[in-house]
């Protein structure tokens, strides 16, 4: 399960001060941040909007902070694969508007999640 938590204490080394997402395997019982750098670090912006596809390996989400080193004024949609551990951002910003995008809930929702 994919979820988003401003919590601290869910992972070790969460001290962004902000919502992170994060995927909690149950029969495991581990949870991992999923808003990760595309180095795998820590992010300075709000995410949200988790998804994540039904394998459990690919998670999809928005975040307002500078995830793959292309910084833009507002939100863009990111996948981060957990198997090859690497983030990328799959809005292109519109021409002057400095990017933006976000994982709707309607009827095309979760197209890209459907692999696997």
């Amino acid at each position: 399960m994919a979820f988003r938590s401003a919590s601290r204490n869910l992972v070790p080394g969460d001290t962004n001060l902000v919502s992170d997402i994060f995927l909690r395997r149950v029969g495991a019982g581990t949870t991992t941040r999923v808003s990760l750098t595309a180095a795998g670090g820590q992010i300075t912006g709000s995410s949200s909007n988790a998804t994540i596809n039904r394998a459990g390996t690919i998670v999809a989400f928005t975040s307002f902070a500078d995830v793959t080193g292309q910084a833009t004024a507002l939100a863009n949609v990111y996948v981060r694969d957990l198997v090859a551990e690497s983030t990328v951002r799959l809005t292109q910003p519109l021409p002057g508007a400095g990017g933006g995008a976000v994982v709707g809930s309607g009827a095309g929702a979760g197209r890209l999640m459907q692999k696997g």
